[in-house]
């Protein structure tokens, strides 16, 4: 859906919904950040799986695209609400002083009831930065367990 949203901006169109988009070379560059940055995304990975924490720079590492989680929803009570992660990234920003500051942006979706009708509502939330790290459990979000995943 993103990609097909932006390519319609740039002036493309998919011809059709499922078209596969190929870039050559892309897995042969993201394993390469892979291994330049294995010591960071290992390091992450063990604090999730062993401490029940996570680094600000480790939350991709937590939130994966097609993940579901939830989050109690205020306007019902505090009930849980179910979410699917649609993208999850940084985004470098400038400061007020010209300093560069990052922002985790995630991506999410859900089926909500307006009316009498259901609706499929997409919205993203910015989680600010911490120095340090974080207890999982103090993340607005919550990840569900992964089928074939570690559980976190």
């Amino acid at each position: 859906e993103c990609v097909a949203a932006n390519l319609a901006a740039l002036g493309f169109e998919l011809p059709s919904r499922d078209a596969r988009i190929v870039v050559r070379g892309f897995a042969t560059f993201v394993g390469a950040m892979e291994r330049a940055y294995a010591h960071t995304i290992d390091a992450n990975r063990a604090l999730i799986a062993d401490d029940g924490a996570v680094e600000y720079l480790g939350l991709q590492e937590y939130y994966h695209v097609n993940d579901v989680v939830t989050a109690a929803a205020a306007p019902l009570g505090g009930a849980l609400v179910a979410y699917r992660v649609c993208d999850a990234y940084y985004d470098s920003v400038r400061s007020v002083f010209g300093g560069k500051k990052l922002s985790f942006h995630l991506a999410l979706e859900c089926v909500a009831l307006i009316g009498d009708t259901y609706a499929l509502v997409s919205f993203e939330e910015v989680i600010g930065d911490w120095e340090g790290t974080q207890l999982l459990k103090n993340l607005p979000y919550h990840r569900v367990h992964r089928p074939g995943a570690a559980a976190a």
